[in-house]
């Protein structure tokens, strides 16, 4: 044998039974450690029950065994169906024989090896028997330098600006996404036998080892910074463990870039802030619109009722004022008897006076004549006499702050309250504060009455759409009794 072989490094397998039922030979080493060869794998016995198994994932030439031997070092020599491999037990590196190193066939036969006094051993080969002296056999300590030898794009050799051996990176635009690389260990004693390995940093972590092949190729990378390391072996395993680097940029397609998404993003996000900005416009001024609108229709209301309140006032009351001042005439010239005078009389006051109360609720005329401060307290002590309510109230001097439409939307949101009170709640008990605190005034109306719900009618919607014009905080509770709160900012008026 010339002492040309392959070195790898052992991964033990553990089993709790044999690798295969077919014991082709049994060794106790010098040790007292038992190695028993299958035909799948050699196996070592643990002394604990388990054994360990070795085969060609280990580096062995074959997983079939056919016989095995110690020699004076404590080496296992394995002859196998493809090849001679020298085992080191401590440190589980397997070293293979071939033909190719001197072997007459890789194929050996079974029987007990034969040793001699002096070390020689002698293995059954096919093609007669092979003997040498184990401490004869040299290795190849030479660390081979490893070199990039191609490089391809769609399997065709590609055109770089330098050889690829001189070159330390390879830039690739993204529909470049097959390419191959091409190296080689530098050690020319029978370098078929070289092995390679390589990873691919920013892809894997992992070393994937190729065995004697020369060439890795990629797929579909996606686009980015890599590094491919590859490292090499000489003949016997003798590996170099300073890889050869290549740098590997995968230019991204535009849309890719890091500039085309800033810009993109920044657009976007302009689009969709001026989409924002558009449609808080629009709902702006739909609002102001609306507010507008209820201004209009509020103005067009208390216009119309205070036209009527005038008709009411200066012409029907007027009137019936003047009948019954021509039936205290005729009374008075005999032509009419006392007591159907009396009872004309009665119903043309009564008539008067609900007129002037229908007048009162559709214009309070001491809103002009007297102002907002007096017409809330005459609007408290009215309700207090037409009804059974009993009210405290605290209404703070307030003229002079309002505009005219504000001192009727006021008006009318405390007057509705009253009207909700005394058609729905139930209520007996009343308190009404208009206070103004700092640069606010805050208006309350509660009851103890049995509640209401916000969400029905009763006038709620128009007290807060009055509040909503103007910019008035308007809430309404309703549990135990029902509070309504109107917060005006004077900073606003």
């Amino acid at each position: 044998v010339a002492g040309k072989f392959t070195r790898y490094e052992s991964a033990p397998n553990d089993s709790t039974r044999l690798s295969h039922n077919s014991v082709n030979a049994i060794l106790q080493d010098r040790r007292g450690t038992i190695w028993i060869g299958t035909g799948r794998g050699l196996n070592r016995f643990n002394g604990d029950g388990t054994f360990t198994v070795f085969t060609t994932r280990d580096g062995f030439a074959n997983d079939y065994i056919n016989a095995l031997r110690e020699d004076s070092r404590g080496i296992l020599w394995i002859s196998t169906n493809k090849g001679l491999t020298r085992f080191d037990p401590e440190q589980k590196i397997a070293v293979n024989y071939f033909s190719s190193d001197g072997l007459p066939s890789d194929e050996f036969t079974f029987g007990t090896p034969w040793k001699t006094a002096d070390g020689e051993m002698f293995f059954g080969n096919i093609k007669g028997a092979v003997y040498f002296h184990p401490e004869n056999i040299t290795t190849n300590e030479f660390i081979p330098p490893v070199v990039f030898t191609e490089f391809q794009k769609f399997y065709s050799p590609a055109v770089l600006e330098k050889d690829i051996s001189r070159i330390d990176r390879v830039v690739l635009d993204y529909s470049e996404n097959i390419f191959s690389v091409s190296f080689a260990a530098l050690n020319y004693l029978q370098s078929s036998k070289n092995q390679y390995a390589y990873k691919m940093a920013g892809f894997s972590d992992e070393w994937i080892p190729l065995g004697t092949r020369r060439t890795v190729t990629f797929t579909h990378l996606n686009p980015g910074e890599y590094t491919l390391l590859v490292k090499g072996s000489n003949n016997d395993g003798v590996w170099n463990e300073t890889p050869a680097s290549l740098a590997i940029t995968i230019v991204p397609p535009f849309w890719r870039t890091w500039w085309f998404i800033s810009v993109s993003s920044i657009l976007l996000i302009g689009i969709i802030v001026a989409q924002v900005r558009l449609r808080i416009r629009r709902l702006t001024k739909e609002k102001e619109m609306q507010r507008e609108f209820t201004h209009r229709l509020i103005d067009r209301q208390e216009s119309e009722r205070k036209r009527i309140a005038n008709e009411l006032h200066d012409s029907l009351g007027q009137n019936l004022l003047v009948i019954k001042n021509k039936l205290l005439l005729k009374q008075q010239e005999k032509t009419i008897e006392t007591e159907e005078l009396n009872e004309v009389s009665d119903i043309v006051s009564g008539t008067i006076q609900e007129v002037r109360n229908i007048s009162h609720h559709l214009r309070p005329h001491q809103l002009d004549q007297l102002g907002l401060t007096k017409t809330l307290r005459a609007l408290v002590k009215s309700v207090t006499d037409s009804s059974q309510l009993q009210i405290t109230s605290q209404i703070d001097d307030i003229d002079g702050i309002f505009t005219p439409d504000e001192e009727i939307s006021l008006f009318r949101i405390i007057q509705e309250s009253f009207n909700n009170i005394l058609k729905h709640s139930g209520a007996t008990k009343t308190a009404v504060n208009v206070v103004r605190n700092g640069d606010s005034i805050i208006v309350t109306v509660t009851d103890n009455g049995k509640g209401i719900s916000a969400s029905e009618g009763f006038g709620i919607s128009g007290m807060r759409e009055r509040a909503n014009m103007f910019g008035w905080s308007f809430a309404i509770e309703s549990n135990q009794g029902t509070q309504l709160t109107l917060i005006i900012s004077l900073k606003k008026v």
